[in-house]
This record gives C-alpha cells, sequence and structure tokens, in this order.
C-alpha cells in the first residue's frame, strides 16, 4: 500500500505507540467514534501514527544546482523517512523563474509515483519517497531569464555613431520570435521595443523613432539587430533609447516541453548619433 498522508498530516493528539495500541482495543471494544471522528478515519490515522513512528529513515539531499539560482530549505542533508512527508521551500532569486521540483535517486530522475509531492510546482509543498536508500536528491528545476549580455553601442556617453548605426544586442540565450518581431509587414514590424530620441545632443523635444527602425533576430535566434530604415532617417545630433519591453521572452524546451520565460523587468539602452550616414 503507497502512503502519501497528505489528506492527513496532522498526527493524532499525544499518542505515542502506547495510546496507538489503546485505542485499536477501544475500537475493538465496539465504540463507532473517538476523538470525536469516525471510526473509519481514526483506523486510518491509527495506521499513519504505526507507520510514521516505525518507517526507515532514508537519505536525503535538498539543494539548488547552482548557488545563483535561489536558496532551499531544508539545505543540505535532510531527515526524512520513506514514505512520510517533509516540506520544502525555495526561494528562488530575480534571474531565475522556478519551474517545479524534481527528485533523483543515485542521478536517475524519480517517477511521479517515487516522488510524490503534494504539488510540484508550488515553491513550498511536501514531499513523500516511496523508496529506501541513502542517496536522494531533491533540487528545484530553474531556467534563467532572458538577460542582455552585450551590445555593439559605444561605451560612455561622448561618443555618437552614424544615423544608419545598426544596434545588436546579444542575449544569454535563444528568444522566442513571436515575443519580438511581428509576422506581418509593415513599420514597425517589432512588438515589445519602443525607441525614443531626444534632439540637439538630448537638450531638444523628445520624439517617437519606433517606425523609424526595422528588426531582425540573429543566429538561433540569441541577437537582435534594430536597422534604422533608409527612406526614414533619423534626425541628426539625436539622443536615442531604446527600451526592451517585459514581454520579452526566452523560450527552453525540457523533456519535450516548451517553456517562455520574461525579462525580470524593461532593459533600456541609450546612445547617440551625429548628423552623417556611413
Amino acid at each position: 500500500m503507497m502512503r502519501h498522508f497528505f489528506s492527513h498530516k496532522t498526527t493524532l493528539p499525544g499518542l505515542g505507540l502506547a495510546g496507538i495500541a489503546l485505542m485499536g482495543l477501544a475500537l475493538l471494544s465496539g465504540c463507532d467514534t473517538l476523538f470525536g471522528e469516525p471510526e473509519e478515519n481514526v483506523l486510518t490515522k491509527i495506521e499513519d501514527a504505526v507507520w510514521q513512528a516505525t518507517a526507515p529513515d532514508i537519505g536525503v539531499i535538498v539543494g539548488v544546482r547552482a548557488n545563483a539560482e535561489g536558496r532551499t530549505n531544508p539545505a543540505g542533508p535532510a531527515q526524512a523517512k520513506q514514505k512520510v512527508p517533509f516540506a520544502v521551500r525555495f526561494t528562488v532569486n530575480d534571474e531565475y523563474q522556478f519551474i517545479r521540483w524534481q527528485a533523483f535517486q543515485g542521478g536517475v530522475l524519480l517517477a511521479a509515483d517515487q516522488a510524490v509531492f503534494e504539488n510540484p510546482a508550488a515553491a513550498e509543498t511536501w514531499l513523500s519517497i516511496q523508496g529506501t536508500g541513502n542517496s536522494f536528491t531533491v533540487q528545484p528545476l530553474t531556467l534563467a531569464r532572458p538577460r542582455v549580455d552585450t551590445t555593439n553601442l559605444p561605451q560612455g556617453g561622448s561618443l555618437r555613431v552614424a544615423l544608419n548605426y545598426p544596434v545588436r544586442i546579444y542575449f544569454a540565450g535563444p528568444l522566442a520570435p513571436d515575443s519580438l518581431i511581428l509576422e506581418e509587414t509593415g513599420k514597425p514590424n517589432f512588438t515589445n521595443i519602443s525607441i525614443t530620441g531626444k534632439l540637439s545632443y538630448g537638450q531638444g523635444a523628445d520624439v517617437d523613432l519606433t517606425d523609424r527602425f526595422s528588426a531582425a533576430l540573429g543566429e538561433n535566434d540569441s541577437f537582435l539587430v534594430l536597422t534604422p530604415l533608409p527612406d526614414n532617417p533619423l534626425p541628426g545630433n539625436c539622443n536615442v533609447t531604446v527600451t526592451l519591453g517585459a514581454d520579452i521572452q526566452s523560450i527552453h524546451t525540457i523533456d519535450g516541453e516548451t517553456y517562455r520565460i520574461p525579462l525580470l523587468k524593461p532593459v533600456t539602452l541609450n546612445y547617440g548619433v551625429h548628423d552623417r550616414a556611413d
């Protein structure tokens, strides 16, 4: 019989094995209720309490794959018994998104009926391990959020680029194309990106420059190119601000499942153009 205990994690009040035995005698003597509960419920609790008192210890280590992902509680070796639930909690760092809990034995991923999580997609949940041994590992599965690694924009605010300078933005991994590029033709051909300018070296009026660029994703969908349109050039000596919206997503495939992870928050990039094209 597989014991998960998730329907009744509470224990019977103040009872050791002797108390459990006395309750069993009371039930055998013909009592229909005990502690105000139906006999069937109490019998189930007795059975579970006996198992929890006698279940074999198992060796479990709870932790993250990399410290940058966040922290677990417990962290490291945990006290656990076979088929007896224990609580696990994960606090994820901003740069990652929590997906679900996983459990392994000897490096092999355990099936759902061998590592029974009350809710594997919850950061705080209960786990009941069905097997025995000392080589269990419990880890949260996380995926890194999209992150801008670098750009081809000049460092510092004094150097300006040509009016037709293509902006290249390199990400840490592949992006979901439909979170950036629109299928239909038109101007602009992208979404979740805004481009604004400030005239006269940043001292003049604000202007919307979004429709003066086209966008394309480069190799492996891991970098974005924003190219000024030749038929609608940028105003000269303008300060340009590119804002990548938080709905831009990276895309990951794990065990045949696809996950889309958004930026944590908008990313803003600034540069200046002079009054000539190359």
